[in-house]
């Protein structure tokens, strides 16, 4: 007999979570005997539920919450030999990783997208000892994000979204690096860098050409030195051409890479699925085919 679980965050989707889970119980009770819900109570709480539904063998596990909910959930399952289909509820501000997957940003049509779904194996990330569903961000621009209004910018169209994101960076605003790829180490000077599965980047999808969620490898990105206009130039140029090394980015695919800062007296932390990571130096790799997940049989194209 097929088994779901769910978990909640009560405190997502701008606190209407308990509100938008019926719908969800409704549509999962066509194709489960057994739904249990749970709201979790802190994180710790949801990384136990979670560990449950592998230990007992539930065939499928929803997390209704922001990257942070289900960056916790995944990493809480994943080192179960037998783990239950992931099913990501987009609720939080910026939702990457449900975007990445094809799932709308509004919170009901997310929910609604259920009733048509498929299981795909996709690959992911690991940082250090941690491991990430979408992306790893580096930089000042980390920063300069986390002071701006988050609701502010969840409401943004993906190119406004785009260019509020790189203009918030003042010019000026880059440091050096140490990167190690394709066994060759090497200094450069970025304001951004970013590492992503699949052909998704901030919320915004079909990016990279030819990336697929299985393919294998990471997008490194990295933002070179430049000027606000620059920037917002650029926003429009990713968003109608996607992703292409250029006299402001450089592009690669990877399958691993260390990043140090150049400067060894310094510190900086990353962020991870849109919370704060570890500390560099990284060793960030990807991991093939690693988590079974739930994607819509008809993936939204973010305009």
């Amino acid at each position: 007999m097929p088994k779901a679980m769910i978990i909640m965050n009560p405190e997502s989707g701008k606190q209407k979570a308990p509100d938008l889970v019926e719908p969800l119980q409704e549509i999962l009770q066509t194709d489960y005997d057994s739904v249990h819900l749970i709201q979790s109570q802190s994180m710790e709480d949801l990384c136990a539920w979670a560990k449950q539904s592998a230990t007992d063998q539930y065939d499928a596990l929803f997390l209704m919450g922001g990257d942070g909910t289900i960056n916790a959930g995944m990493n809480a399952i994943l080192p179960y030999p037998t783990r239950p289909t992931l099913g990501i509820v987009p609720l939080g501000t910026f939702n990457n990783a449900a975007s990445m997957l094809g799932f709308p940003r509004n919170y009901n049509q997310a929910i609604q997208a259920y009733q048509s779904v498929k299981k795909q194996w996709i690959d992911i990330g690991q940082c250090n000892q941690t491991c990430f569903l979408s992306s790893v961000a580096i930089g000042p621009i980390v920063e300069s994000i986390k002071q701006m209004d988050s609701y502010e910018l969840a409401e943004l169209g993906s190119l406004d979204y785009f260019k509020q994101v790189l203009s918030s960076l003042e010019e000026g605003q880059a440091q050096s690096y140490r990167i190690t790829k394709h066994s060759q180490t090497q200094e450069y000077q970025y304001s951004l860098i970013v590492l992503s599965l699949g052909n998704a980047l901030l919320r915004m999808q079909h990016l990279f050409q030819d990336a697929r969620l299985d393919d294998g490898l990471l997008n490194l990105v990295g933002l070179k030195e430049s000027t606000i206009s620059e920037k917002i130039g650029l926003a429009t140029q990713i968003l109608n051409r996607g992703v292409l090394a250029n006299d402001l980015i450089d592009y690669d695919q990877l399958e691993e890479c260390q990043i140090h800062l150049a400067d060894s007296t310094s510190e900086s932390h990353c962020n991870l699925d849109g919370d704060q990571g570890p500390l560099l130096p990284l060793q960030i790799k990807v991991i093939p085919r690693a988590l079974e997940v739930f994607v819509p049989l008809q993936a939204e194209s973010t305009p």
